[in-house]
C-alpha cells in the first residue's frame, strides 16, 4: 500500500491538483485494518513520499520479496495506491508513474513462481480535471431509477437470469492441497492446479476510482470515497462474492448512493464512476476458506 499525500511542486510542473492529500491517513487505517485484522493479509504501508525512481525501486523490491523469495506463502497480490494523478498518470513528489510502469514487476514471468496467481491493483487517483454530473435515467418500463438505490444487477427487470448460482468453495488457511471441482478458483499452493502457460498480461486486475479525465473525491475527514465504497462493499461481501462482482457493486455504490455525492461545497451534486481494467480468466475471491 502506497500513499503519497505532499509534493514537491517547485521541481515538477503538475498539471492537476497538487494541494497536501488530508484525509488519505484514514484510507490508510480502514484499509490497513481490513486487510491485516479480517482478511488476515500481510500488509505493508508505505506514507513515504517518494519519487518516482524510488517508487519503482520500492516495487521491485515487493515483487522480488513477496512474489519470489516467498511466493509460496501467499495466494494473491494486492497493490494500493493513493496520490493525485491526471491523464498521463499518477503523481509522485517529482514527476508521473503510469499504471503500466506500476504493472511491469508484478506481470507474469517465464518460469516466475507467482505466475498464475491474480494481482489486483486500486488505483486512487484523480484521472483528469473533469467533473461527473449527476443524471437521471429510466429503466425499460419508463420507471425513474432514483438516486441512491443500491440493488444487485439481478434485481432489475430483464437480468433475473444474469445471475447464476455458484458455490464458493476456497481453500482455508493451512489447507492448501485441497482442490474442488466445484468452482473456478485459485489455490495456495503450485501444486493444487496443474501447470499452464499464461500469457504475460493475465491475472491482473486494475481498478480505478474515476473513468478517464475525470476527477476522484475525497473527504478529508472520512477519506476517499472510491477507497470507502470498496471496504463497504468488500467488508460484506467478501466470503460469498469474487472480485470482479464485488467491483462491480463498488461502482454501482459510487454511481447510485447518494453517501457518495457531496451535498454542499464545490463539489455540490458531483460524483464519480469508476472503472475496471480486467486480464483475468477464473473468478478470483479474496479468500481461501473451505465451506
Amino acid at each position: 500500500m502506497v500513499n503519497i499525500s505532499k509534493y514537491n511542486n517547485d521541481i515538477f510542473q503538475f498539471h492537476g491538483e497538487t494541494s497536501e492529500r488530508k484525509g488519505s491517513d484514514v484510507d490508510c487505517k480502514n484499509l490497513t485494518n481490513f486487510f491485516k485484522e479480517e482478511l488476515k493479509y500481510q500488509v505493508e504501508c508505505t506514507t513515504r513520499d517518494m519519487t518516482k525512481l524510488e517508487l519503482q525501486d520500492y516495487f521491485q523490491e515487493i515483487a522480488r520479496t513477496y512474489l519470489t523469495e516467498k511466493s509460496k506463502d501467499y495466494h494473491s497480490f494486492i497493490c494500493v495506491i493513493m496520490s493525485h494523478g491526471n491523464k498521463g498518470g499518477i503523481r509522485t513528489t517529482d514527476g508521473l508513474i503510469t499504471v503500466e510502469e506500476i504493472k511491469k514487476p508484478f506481470k507474469n514471468k517465464t518460469g516466475g513462481k507467482f505466475n498464475g496467481k491474480p494481482k489486483l491493483f486500486l488505483i486512487q487517483a484523480c484521472r483528469g480535471k473533469e467533473e461527473q454530473e449527476k443524471v437521471v435515467v429510466s429503466d425499460c418500463f419508463g420507471t425513474k431509477i432514483h438516486t441512491g438505490h443500491v440493488g444487485r444487477y439481478d434485481e432489475f427487470p430483464g437480468n433475473r437470469q444474469r445471475r447464476s448460482s455458484v458455490e464458493t468453495s476456497v481453500i482455508k488457511p493451512g489447507i492448501l492441497d485441497q482442490p474442488s471441482a466445484s468452482s473456478e478458483v485459485f489455490y495456495t499452493d503450485a501444486h493444487s492446479y496443474s501447470s499452464k502457460n499464461v500469457p504475460t498480461d493475465a491475472d491482473i486486475i486494475v481498478a480505478y476510482a474515476s473513468t478517464p479525465g475525470y476527477i476522484s473525491i475525497r473527504n478529508i475527514y472520512e477519506g476517499a470515497f472510491f477507497i470507502r465504497a470498496f471496504l463497504s462493499v468488500a467488508k460484506n461481501k467478501y466470503n460469498e462474492e469474487h472480485i470482479e462482482e464485488i467491483l462491480r457493486n463498488v461502482r454501482r455504490e459510487l454511481a447510485t448512493n447518494p453517501e457518495y455525492a457531496p451535498q454542499s461545497g464545490s463539489l455540490a451534486g458531483k460524483c464519480q464512476m469508476g472503472q475496471v481494467r480486467d486480464y483475468i480468466y477464473e473468478e478470483i475471491f479474496l479468500v481461501m476458506t473451505v465451506q
